[in-house]
């Protein structure tokens, strides 16, 4: 683990971009610190604002994406849905059957 102030990390970027894939790095900036942390090659598309990590996985934001397509182009898939007046157990009977 490296901590470093903002100026050496601007003067050595590249080296600490670097080092970052093999060790810990902190930038410290006034009273906050923050961490390199490489991502990999993928650009990153984080849909979400709070960060869930749920949305790190390309595969989830993939998924979301095909689905808002197929609700735009009103290719509904089977669904099912639990209407005010239905209790649970009838919700879940109605998922069961074909």
């Amino acid at each position: 683990m490296k901590i470093i102030d903002a100026s050496e990390f601007l003067r050595n970027q590249k080296n600490y971009f670097d080092r970052s894939k093999e060790e810990r790095i902190f930038v410290r900036q006034d009273a906050e610190y923050f961490e390199l942390v490489p991502r990999g090659e993928e650009e990153p598309r984080h849909p979400s604002p709070s960060l869930d990590p749920f949305w790190d996985h390309a595969c989830n934001v993939i998924e979301l994406e095909r689905r808002i397509a197929t609700l735009a182009d009103r290719q509904m898939e089977k669904c099912a849905v639990l209407e005010p007046d239905e209790d649970v157990e009838s919700f879940i009977n109605k998922l069961c059957t074909d």
